[in-house]
């Protein structure tokens, strides 16, 4: 074999062609089988034998030095798949890197599916003569490091090898999978933000629903106020600290003749007579106060206030006590016209019987006695009045005696025209006419 020359040759076995080191490669120059040839970087001491051992002598040769000087980990594995090489860039990840050699080289991987796979990859490489690239956990020394391994196929004279280049990735494996990591920490976070977040939405929405039930059972509980408000026979008014009317029920507003138009407007304006300063607040017991409306007509009030909440709220409840107190007036005068008559009639009684002895003497004396002009005409005077307060007595014993009732037949027509004569006159001064009408059948049903 010529080495005159120190030469890289690579060698395209399907076609046959030759290049020398003056000639750039082009992109199509390898094989198919790619298969790298370095023959020329060996001195002839080390390869004029023919045979010589690649572990000791390597490092003298030019390939020797470029892998040496290399400042990544490289490898030269046999076709027994046995590691037979390894530079000095194996020292930055262990010191005790050389143990590896002559072991092999699945044995550097930690896992033993990474190992198989490591055995392929050189079964392919050595059979096909195409690079190859895998990664994996290995463990060199005492240190272990993510590598990503380039396994390219390289023949020196009969031997074939294959110069594997390892590339550290420990820190971005690491990385990767602090990135993983914080990745799964992030979406356990999320998980629980997203958990966390529905069941605040969770929350959200019964406390939406318990509102708005709470907002329903307000407007029902407003709704039965207002009606039992409306409904209540007695007069209410709200009144605010500055005493402007902020309530007002229906029996209010018809007693006091006024409509909603009070509401927001001071009750002092709108009936200066309804005066409560005189009320005693919180008392039970009920005032009285005459009030004279818009339309001049006055009635009478029975009423009590009460302040109500820290806002100073006064409540008036009152009631129209007009035509009570005028039947309790009316009631009292006749249990007095009634004492009137009782005692009346005792009187009376009591007056009778002298007046009775009385007759009975000036009869007597009429008959019994010669009498003078002059004397029978003053008896016959006493008798006079005597009648006359006999009379008086009996009409006063008449009028207090219970009557009771004697219904009898009354032809309604001259009623009538009697009535209507009786009032004609006023009729004429009012500018009214007053008539009668008969109704047959009515004076039938009279008549029979």
């Amino acid at each position: 074999m010529d080495r005159k020359r120190a030469r890289l040759v690579f060698r395209n076995t399907s076609k046959g062609k030759r290049m020398s080191d003056k000639d750039p490669p082009a992109l199509d120059s390898f094989d198919d089988t790619q298969t790298i040839h370095l023959d020329s970087l060996f001195t002839r001491d080390v390869t004029s034998t023919g045979s010589f051992d690649i572990r000791g002598g390597i490092w003298a040769s030019t390939f020797g030095k470029v892998v040496q000087a290399m400042p990544v980990p490289a490898l030269l594995i046999d076709e027994y798949h046995n590691v037979i090489v390894a530079n000095e860039a194996f020292s930055k990840i262990s010191p005790d890197y050389e143990r590896i050699l002559e072991a092999p080289f699945s044995r550097l991987f930690t896992d033993p599916s990474a190992a198989d796979e490591a055995q392929t990859l050189l079964t392919e490489v050595f059979s096909t003569r195409k690079p190859q690239v895998g990664e994996g956990i290995l463990q060199i020394g005492k240190s272990r490091i993510w590598g990503r391994m380039t396994y390219r196929p390289i023949r020196i004279i009969d031997l074939r090898l294959v110069f594997l280049v390892v590339e550290d990735l420990t820190r971005e494996k690491q990385q990767l999978l602090e990135n993983k990591r914080l990745q799964e920490e992030l979406e356990i976070r999320v998980e629980q933000r997203t958990a966390d977040l529905g069941k605040s939405n969770e929350r959200l929405r019964q406390a939406v629903e318990e509102e708005k039930r709470a907002k329903e059972a307000l407007n029902r509980s407003e709704e039965l106020f207002r009606l039992v408000f409306n409904s209540m026979s007695s007069g209410v008014l709200v009144l605010g600290r500055n005493g402007e009317v902020q309530l007002a029920n229906r029996s209010a507003l018809s007693f006091l003749r006024l409509d909603d138009s009070i509401i927001g407007q001071s009750l002092d304006n709108v009936l200066p007579d309804f005066d409560i300063s005189g009320v005693d607040r919180g008392s039970h017991d009920q005032s009285e106060a005459r009030v004279t409306l818009r339309d001049g007509a006055s009635r009478l009030f029975g009423l009590s206030a009460t302040t109500v909440g820290s806002d100073g709220r006064t409540v008036i409840v009152f009631q129209d006590i007009t035509t009570t107190v005028q039947l309790r007036e009316r009631r009292r005068r006749a249990e007095e016209l009634a004492l009137v008559g009782e005692m009346t009639a005792r009187l009376s009684h009591e007056i009778k019987n002298p007046l009775a002895s009385v007759v009975v003497g000036l009869k007597t004396l009429q008959r019994g006695t010669p009498q003078s002009f002059e004397h029978g005409h003053m008896l016959q005077l006493i008798s006079d009045e005597v009648d006359s307060l006999t009379k008086t007595v009996n009409q006063l014993l008449d009028a207090a005696r219970p009557r009771g009732l004697s219904p009898r037949p009354v032809y309604v027509e001259p009623l009538l025209e009697k009535c209507a004569g009786a009032n004609g006159v006023l009729a004429v001064k009012g500018r009214h006419r007053i008539g009668t009408r008969s109704v047959p059948c009515l004076l039938r049903s009279c008549r029979g």
